[in-house]
């Protein structure tokens, strides 16, 4: 796996920091079965990318995760870290590799 083309995330609260595991794919996205490189992605204006993020709600003993209210993103071969207010119960984080985004309805290709 090339961590090198793989996003970073953690997950920030007062006290803690939950780093995502990157992984090629998960329950929620992720590359297909077939590929096993993350490709390389050129983001402009008019090229956009995404990544998945997904975690799990609720620990093995059934509780709670913790909640956690701000998502800090390292893009790969960046030393920049930007924070998104977001609020998400997190026990253990997967990121998946960045992908090219598909244009939203109403944009062009």
């Amino acid at each position: 796996m090339h961590a090198d083309r793989l996003p970073r995330r953690r997950l920030g609260r007062r006290r803690a920091l939950i780093h995502a595991q990157p992984t090629l794919r998960g329950y929620m996205g992720g590359l297909p079965a077939s590929v096993t490189v993350p490709p390389t992605i050129t983001v402009s204006l008019s090229q956009q990318a995404q990544t998945v993020v997904e975690s799990i709600a609720f620990d093995a003993g059934g509780n709670r995760c913790p909640t956690y209210t701000d998502l800090l993103v390292n893009l790969p071969d960046t030393p920049v870290v930007f924070t998104v207010p977001a609020t998400i119960d997190a026990c253990q984080l997967q990121v998946h590799p960045i992908t090219e985004a598909a244009p939203q309805s109403g944009e062009s290709a």
